[in-house]
């Protein structure tokens, strides 16, 4: 019977001989690494059933490894990566599925569910990988590239475009929506046309379905339309209300914003989105403008002939007392010029005030 054997990485020497003695008592061979540079370099000269690392290394990284490992065809066809990591979140385990790891185990470990994990990859069993990766694909300018999933499921609490959400949620849609869209497509229909509804007749009622739950108007688009239908319904569509009459809210631009592109069939959700997001713009622009137009009122000053003159000599007067009497304060606080404590007190108030109102008086360049 063929003996598995480990690799078990790790720079902390206590983590690293306690995981080697219990998988040596599993029956593993194991082989006890310190450093990122001799585990690339021995694993992939080795060719481990597995490959057990610390996430976490002062120096280097170990997703770069393992990036680097996965690279070699030979490598990548014996041995699985396992990483022990304490961070498990979405982005983490992203990059480690794109590196080529196997599974990524959060800390702390349980010991029974890490030798459980670790049998299943030595013995080339399925484990789920620890993200699932969307294939590339081609297309485009730019050559293509992972297409963005949208994954419209109702009960599905990871939507890329929460806004899609909004617009489709219970309450929006009801039959009365339903029939209005059907009149736009062309009035009553039989059994069996409703039956039979083609990709270009689906492709079109989603499209006036999301043009109507963002409040777009699109005039060019509902001419066009009525160009495809029959005699009948062409009697029938100014009875019928149109699109641009029916608007289930007013935009946020209030009609503000210019109309998506004339005669153009294939407007997108994109352009869709964007018109709503140019509306909230505009109504933000309109509500900051009158905040920041806003000013402060005056100050009301006295008329002139409310104002109360003062003669220059009795300023002076006032001014010349004031500058006494806060020099004779000013001496009395010396040292032993006064015994009587709440004397010198009073007199260290009433020279704070002289001071005080020296300060206030104005100066006669001022005067002037």
């Amino acid at each position: 019977m063929r003996i598995a054997s480990i690799i078990i990485a790790d720079e902390n020497q206590g983590r690293r001989n306690l995981l080697a003695n219990t998988f040596e008592r599993e029956g593993y061979e194991v082989t006890r690494l310190g450093t990122l540079t001799q585990t690339q370099a021995t694993a992939s000269a080795v060719l481990p059933d597995v490959l057990l690392m610390e996430g976490e290394w002062t120096q280097g990284s170990a997703l770069d490894v393992c990036q680097s490992l996965s690279g070699q065809p030979r490598f990548r066809t014996a041995t699985r990566m396992v990483v022990l990591s304490r961070t498990t979140a979405p982005d983490f385990l992203s990059s480690a599925a794109m590196a080529g790891v196997a599974e990524v185990i959060g800390k702390p470990v349980d010991m029974n569910q890490l030798i459980g994990q670790i049998g299943r990859h030595a013995a080339k069993q399925f484990v789920p990988p620890p993200a699932e990766l969307s294939a590339p694909q081609g297309g485009g300018v730019f050559g293509g590239g992972q297409r963005f999933d949208v994954g419209m499921t109702m009960n599905d609490s990871q939507w890329a475009l929460p806004m899609l959400r909004r617009l489709v949620e219970a309450g929006n849609i009801d039959n009365e929506f339903v029939a209005s869209i059907r009149e736009e497509m062309g009035g009553s229909q039989s059994d069996d046309e409703e039956a039979e509804l083609s990709a270009e007749a689906m492709t079109t009622m989603v499209r006036l379905a999301l043009n109507r739950l963002v409040g777009s108007q699109d005039p060019a688009e509902v001419a066009s339309l009525g160009d495809t239908e029959s005699a009948a319904n062409d009697d029938a569509a100014p009875a019928a209300p149109s699109f641009p009459t029916i608007n289930k809210g007013a935009t946020l631009g209030e009609g503000a914003a210019p109309n998506l592109g004339q005669g153009n069939m294939n407007s997108s959700m994109e352009d869709i989105l964007e018109k709503q997001a140019n509306d909230i713009a505009r109504q933000v622009e309109s509500d900051m403008e009158g905040i920041l137009s806003e000013a402060p009122d005056y100050v009301a000053i006295l008329e002139e002939d409310e104002q109360v003159g003062i003669d220059p000599e009795t300023l002076a007067l006032t001014r010349l007392t004031a500058q006494m009497l806060h020099e004779l304060m000013e001496a009395l606080k010396r040292p032993g010029a006064l015994s009587d404590l709440t004397l010198l007190t009073q007199v260290e108030d009433a020279s704070s005030m002289a001071a005080d109102m020296l300060d206030a008086l104005p100066s006669k360049e001022e005067e002037e």
